[in-house]
């Protein structure tokens, strides 16, 4: 993700199993960060030194590109399935198993 870290751990501002939202001294931008939860206060404390400003940025220069393409791929690719029919046909295929048809639309 954008932050360096994935969507759950943004979420909930645990990184490698601790949560030290502010302090933990990395490039890692999670939630609890951004709100101000923790001893690190609002935008938290980077390592070398770097203030928030500066680790959005390199965050962003390190992570924009695989961002941008996943984005742009989902988009082709959801654009590419409904072409070619491919959400008719597991709407047909799903109501036929039992269950799975209330659970389950495309």
């Amino acid at each position: 993700m954008l932050f360096n870290v994935n969507l759950i751990e943004f979420a909930t501002g645990t990184v490698a199993g601790k949560y030290h939202p502010g302090t933990d001294g990395t490039l890692n931008i999670t939630l609890p960060e951004l709100l101000g939860a923790g001893p690190g206060g609002l935008g938290g404390e980077y390592g070398k030194g770097w203030n928030f400003t500066k680790a959005v940025q390199t965050n962003v220069k390190a992570n924009a590109p695989m961002a941008i393409g996943t984005i742009a791929g989902v988009t082709l690719t959801n654009g590419i399935l409904k072409r070619l029919g491919v959400y008719k046909t597991m709407n047909k295929v799903v109501r036929v198993v039992p269950d799975v048809g209330r659970m389950v639309k495309f």
